[in-house]
């Protein structure tokens, strides 16, 4: 396997953008790192889920390429957040 410093995105493409949300301190900072040895890539860290499903919009008011969520902390709610995240938008 090649190493993470090989490893990119598309040239011209830009940055791939990495939303990770995780409580658990450690566990969010190590995923962070790993991921941030990848050329191309921004990881934005979340320390929280939103206290409301409601709020999910609001903490990712931009585009994220991609979402991590942790579902170790609160699987029950984590799994909300990734429901709703999946859940098609609402018709206008």
């Amino acid at each position: 396997m090649p190493s993470p410093a090989y490893i990119s995105v598309v040239p011209g493409a830009g940055a791939m953008s990495i939303a990770l949300i995780d409580p658990d301190d450690e566990r969010r900072k190590e995923v962070a790192g790993a991921l941030a040895e990848f050329l191309g890539t921004v990881v934005h860290e979340h320390d929280c889920f939103p206290a409301s499903l409601d709020d999910l919009p609001k903490m990712l008011d931009q585009h994220y390429d991609v979402i991590l969520v942790g579902l170790d902390s609160d699987p029950e709610y984590a799994c909300d957040v990734v429901e709703n995240l999946c859940a098609p938008p609402p018709a206008l």
